[in-house]
């Protein structure tokens, strides 16, 4: 009998992945493909992954892709550009640790790198964090890696540059380019370039209201809300009004962020009124009134929130520290253990937990839970309560 070369690991992966997108007769490759046959191999990456339920996932990808594909096992599959790219990517995350070739754990850490609600969500809810594989797999602690693309420089366009792009018709296609650059670089967590490009856009195209959007949002995301804020207010002003929703929310969480609770509790109020079994703004109401002191008052709105979501876990961990600012200590800790079983990277639950447990003078699980809050991005989301928190410990 001839002797047959073993697969390497991620042409298992690849191969399954082909075979995946024929089942659900999807005619294209996407990362969710790629993820999902990572779950359902026999591979290297798959003990990182062992809190995810591939079935839970199979049938999401399912439901969000229609059954349309008319290939067959003959055919080739293409590629889509964020799958593409991302093949692209675990080369270039390979090389950083001196690797020619690819494995599953690469292509894991490039699929990880972009968000995609569909794979994010679930890892981020099973406390997967990118570190972690880092430091197992290559010995060193990575929290992010750079897009895997080359970014536009950034730049202002003088007045003799924009006439130019004008007369020639290239403004729109350039404008375009630089939009497009801007939103991957989003998707793979890099707001400050971000924020560059879109003002280089704005210098050749000052009304763009697309590119502002992403500014408001890389501000946002960045941590500076004054600026966020003053932008979210000017595309108020001047986009559609569908899009408005979405803006007076994230004020409003922006305002809670920053202290200005009256201003939250002003827009939420008006949103409720006309959305009000919206659960997600039920739970920001009651975190608002949380915030305000007015515990007993925001019970209703995060149990109302709950009865249509019984696995929302921000929530339950908002109720329960309520519960805990009225004396349900037992009651509260049976919450916030319930919401971290359901979102292992909930790290406003751990602060929470961490709060509990030092006023009850268990300062080294308090500490514990601290730590766990800061791993899972405390700071970077919310602010540095947790580091202050450590200081009263210490």
């Amino acid at each position: 009998m001839p002797y047959s070369k073993p697969k390497d690991d991620f042409t298992i992966i690849a191969a399954r992945s082909r075979l995946l997108a024929l089942e659900m007769k999807h005619g294209f490759i996407d990362c969710v493909h790629l993820f999902l046959a990572i779950l359902k191999e026999t591979c290297l990456a798959g003990k990182y992954l062992q809190a995810i339920d591939a079935e839970v996932l199979d049938k999401q990808i399912r439901d969000l892709y229609p059954a349309n594909g008319t290939q067959t096992i003959k055919d080739d599959f293409a590629l889509t550009v964020w799958a593409e790219r991302t093949v692209k990517h675990a080369y270039t995350i390979a090389r950083i640790n001196e690797q020619r070739s690819i494995n599953s754990i690469h292509l894991l850490l490039a699929i990880l790198s972009f968000e995609d609600k569909t794979i994010t969500g679930p890892v981020e809810r099973a406390g997967i964090l990118i570190e972690d594989i880092t430091e197992d797999y290559f010995k060193k602690k990575i929290k992010k890696f750079s897009a895997p693309f080359d970014v536009i420089r950034a730049k202002t366009y003088n007045k003799v540059e924009i006439f130019l792009l004008e007369i020639t018709g290239k403004k729109i296609k350039k404008t375009q380019q630089i939009y497009e650059t801007a939103v991957a670089l989003y998707y793979y967590y890099q707001f400050e370039d971000v924020i560059k490009i879109c003002e280089t856009g704005l210098s050749l195209s000052p009304d763009d209201l697309y590119l502002k959007d992403l500014i408001a949002c890389g501000k946002y995301k960045s941590g500076d809300y004054q600026s966020a804020l003053k932008l979210i207010d000017e595309l108020i002003e001047n986009r559609p009004d569908s899009d408005n929703i979405n803006y007076e929310v994230t004020k409003a969480y922006i305002y809670d962020i920053i202290g200005s609770h009256d201003k939250s509790a002003i827009i939420l109020d008006k949103l409720l009124a006309m959305n009000p079994d919206d659960k997600e703004l039920l739970n920001h109401k009651g975190f608002n009134l949380s915030k305000q002191e007015q515990y007993t008052e925001s019970i209703p709105f995060f149990e109302k929130a709950i009865a249509m979501d019984a696995t929302a876990s921000f929530t339950l961990n908002n109720l329960g520290f309520s519960k805990f600012k009225l004396g349900d200590v037992n009651g509260a800790m049976a919450l916030i253990d319930k919401s971290l079983a359901l979102h292992k990277g909930n790290a406003y639950a751990y602060k929470n937990k961490g709060i509990i447990l030092m006023e009850q003078g268990n300062n080294e699980d308090a500490l514990q839970n601290f730590d766990f809050a800061l791993k899972f991005g405390y700071t970077e989301k919310y602010g540095d309560e947790v580091l202050q928190l450590i200081k009263q410990i210490n």
